[in-house]
C-alpha cells in the first residue's frame, strides 16, 4: 500500500482506494441565484482527490473507457 498525495488539499492518503481521479467542475450561478440555470464547466486536467475533497467539491469521477 502506497502514499498518495491528494492534488486538491495536499493531505496524504494510505488507502489506494481513497484517492481516485477526477475532473474539476466550476459552477457559476447566474445574479439570481438560481442553481438550476447555473453554468458548469468541466476543466480537462485530471486531478487524484482524496475522499473527503470528493465529498465537499464539486466533480466528475474518471471512468475507464
Amino acid at each position: 500500500m502506497g502514499t498518495e498525495r491528494c492534488e486538491s488539499c495536499g493531505s496524504d492518503a494510505t488507502s489506494d482506494d481513497d484517492v481516485v481521479s477526477v475532473q474539476r467542475v466550476y459552477l457559476v450561478a447566474p445574479p439570481d441565484g438560481t442553481v438550476a440555470s447555473a453554468q458548469v464547466t468541466v476543466l480537462d486536467d485530471i486531478e487524484a482527490w482524496c475522499f473527503v475533497c470528493r465529498t465537499m467539491y464539486p466533480h466528475e469521477p474518471v471512468t475507464a473507457e
